[in-house]
């Protein structure tokens, strides 16, 4: 079964004028004033490169963070979404930071794993899980805060706090249809994702071109047994498998 990275980017290339987004001299590009230039992130070939150096056999692509542009209005969005999409085609075929998370480069350590677990709780606790069981959702960074609070949601739910549904599915058991990729950084954040996700929804997950990221997405995996390796490493192909057309 082929090994999948689902967690790599690259910069879309836009053939066409977008408002709020230019090019500097070096071909980078800046979005809303922002200029983004983490290397390797304009080099589709570099990526492929890696990953036949590391013996994985292919690669999901998304754009950064950067890119996401959470202050455009839903019209804006949409077409936005567009150019993105048609830019990561293009390339591989040829709301501001709370002052508190400013520091300490806290808007990426901290923020982007809380704003996973705010995502999750939002499916889980508003039922979003439940009702849509055939949805196929793809967490990264191992799940962000996820695997640590999913017992509190639950207390929550037992105890019915306020603002919560009485009839909402045990969190523990709405997070089993989520999938997520391994890249936690110490071998006992994979170890809680795997008892979280179950080892059938555990994915690889570079982050590449990020230095927060790994060359070899084998490596957050290097204290499992080398079968399990390889499973987790093939598991992308049956989650594909598994999506339902519409």
């Amino acid at each position: 079964m082929p090994s999948t990275d689902v967690h790599t980017h690259l910069a879309p290339s836009l053939s066409r004028t977008v408002e709020g987004v230019g090019v500097d001299d070096l071909g980078r590009l800046e979005v809303d004033g922002h200029r983004i230039g983490a290397a390797g992130l304009y080099d589709a070939g570099r990526l492929a490169g890696l990953l036949a150096e590391h013996g994985v056999d292919r690669a999901w692509v998304s754009a950064p963070p950067p890119f996401y542009r959470q202050g455009l209005r839903p019209e804006q969005t949409r077409a936005w979404v567009w150019d993105l999409d048609d830019g990561l085609r293009e390339r591989l075929a040829g709301a501001d930071t709370l002052d508190r998370l400013g520091p300490h480069y806290l808007s990426n350590l901290l923020g982007n794993p809380v704003e996973t677990g705010v995502a999750v709780a939002q499916l889980v606790l508003g039922g979003v899980l439940t009702r849509h069981p055939d949805l196929r959702i793809v967490l990264v960074h191992c799940g962000g805060v996820v695997p640590a609070l999913v017992g509190r949601w639950s207390r929550g739910v037992a105890t019915r706090r306020p603002g919560i549904a009485p009839d909402t599915e045990e969190p523990a058991t709405a997070v089993r249809r989520l999938w997520s990729d391994c890249l936690g950084h110490r071998p006992e954040a994979v170890d809680l994702a795997r008892a979280t996700f179950g080892d059938d929804h555990l994915l690889l997950g570079s982050d590449y071109p990020f230095p927060m990221g790994l060359e070899d997405p084998f490596e957050a995996l290097s204290h499992l047994p080398p079968e399990l390796r390889r499973r987790i490493a093939g598991n992308a192909q049956v989650l594909v498998s598994t999506v339902v057309a519409p």
